[in-house]
């Protein structure tokens, strides 16, 4: 059955529909299961804080007609300039987001790097910064 709720924030929405999904599925003796309910959204900024609580609330899910939050190219780029920022060491994040804005940094630019880093042994940050500052 439909239902329609308007609440104060996205992430008390979330909250009342993954509880009120599994308040149905428990009332009903496990005879409904999460596959049998679905989520319509009129716009993707919420679903972020839906799969974020389906996750917390251990319910399974599947996105249909977009894609998970943390699989979007933006989102994975954000994490992998996060990594970088925490973990220096990390050349495979950085290596992803070494041209991400564009740069001018081709793949043979970034193969030359990635070969003097591991000459010097050092990591490709530390590599690229003593390189910048000669």
């Amino acid at each position: 059955m439909p239902v329609l709720r308007k609440l104060p924030t996205a992430a008390a929405e979330a909250q009342w529909m993954v509880t009120e999904i599994k308040r149905c599925i428990t009332l009903t003796g496990q005879l409904l299961k999460p596959s049998d309910f679905a989520i319509l959204l009129r716009s993707a900024a919420l679903s972020r804080q839906i799969e974020s609580e389906l996750g917390k609330q251990g319910i399974p899910y599947r996105m249909v007609g977009g894609s998970r939050f943390f699989d979007r190219v933006e989102i994975r780029l954000l994490l992998d300039y996060l990594r970088v920022i925490s973990h220096p060491e990390n050349n495979d994040a950085l290596a992803r987001i070494i041209n991400v804005p564009t740069r001018k940094i081709g793949d043979e630019t970034l193969k030359s790097l990635t070969a003097g880093a591991e000459s010097a042994k050092l990591p490709l940050w530390t590599f690229i910064k003593d390189v910048a500052q000669g």
